[in-house]
């Protein structure tokens, strides 16, 4: 096989990993940058452009995971999803301008690289929602990506549960920002740390995980899924338990209901890298 190398970017609200990987789904390099969006939309241009000029002559294109909603047609941000941000009609045109590019939503892309490459193998039902700093989601029936009338299906994180939205309360960024018990504590990490020693704060974080039952109870109600896969950052940390997230589960389901088992919920097998993963295969199939 002749391999070739690609530039692929996962865009979130906090952070930007990139990954050099080839045609046959090897990583060959990864890092990523603090994604200053809130500040100014230059400062995120300006470090992608410099990222692409450093692999634009070992690349033979450039795939692009990101947040909000995707314009197919122009390649562009139609809507990020998140207020503060001013990132829509983000245009990567004139970054990329000498490789062909590809841009898909960043939930969507790890919703294909968990069916292709991680939990979702021989699965035709499911839907993926991702933590971090909002909620996304991702739908997959009958083995297709349902993308919607206007390609807002999958924004989950906007659905309103007792009058905030979802990921006002069940973020990974509303457990940080919401916790008056550690205010110097701004990583989620330090606080499951914490949350050993810590009966209050474990309490507090059961409240999250119910929360988060909450969002998934209503969502498998509308689509019946085979498999409920999460995703983002938190993922890949040990202490983060889909165990209680579907003991809280039961406890909103019809007792005779049986729309999840204990196998129902799990984490993204690929981690942080499903994004990276599906946003290559999406350019590479044009689908």
């Amino acid at each position: 096989m002749n391999i070739k190398k690609y530039l692929v970017f996962d865009i979130g609200g906090t952070f930007v990993k990139y990954a050099i990987i080839d045609n046959t789904f090897k990583i060959h390099e990864k890092n990523k940058f603090s994604n200053q969006l809130e500040i100014d939309i230059n400062l995120l241009k300006d470090e992608i452009s410099k990222i692409y000029k450093k692999y634009q002559e070992q690349i033979n294109g450039v795939a692009i995971s990101s947040f909000g909603v995707i314009n197919k047609q122009h390649n562009t941000i139609f809507w990020s999803g998140m207020k503060k941000y001013n990132y829509r009609n983000f245009d990567f045109k004139n970054i990329f301008n000498k490789h062909p590019f590809y841009v898909e939503n960043d939930v969507n892309c790890a919703l294909i690289g968990e069916k292709y490459f991680g939990s979702l193998k021989n699965i035709s039902n499911a839907i993926m929602i991702t933590l971090g700093t909002g909620i996304g989601g991702a739908i997959l029936i009958n083995n297709q990506l349902y993308c919607g009338d206007n390609l807002f299906a999958g924004e989950v994180g906007s659905m309103f549960i007792n009058a905030k939205t979802w990921e006002e309360q069940a973020s990974v960024k509303a457990l940080i920002n919401n916790s008056s018990y550690y205010p110097t504590i701004n990583n989620v990490r330090d606080l499951f740390d914490q949350a050993k020693i810590d009966m209050q704060l474990t309490n507090y974080f059961n409240d999250w995980y119910e929360k988060i039952a909450i969002g998934i109870v209503n969502l498998c109600y509308m689509y019946n899924p085979n498999k409920v896969i999460i995703g983002g950052g938190i993922s890949n940390c040990s202490d983060f338990s889909v165990n209680k997230i579907y003991h809280y589960c039961k406890k909103y389901l019809l007792s005779n209901y049986y729309l999840i088992t204990p196998y129902t919920i799990q984490k993204a097998q690929l981690g942080n890298d499903a994004a990276l993963y599906g946003a290559l295969f999406l350019f590479l199939n044009r689908i």
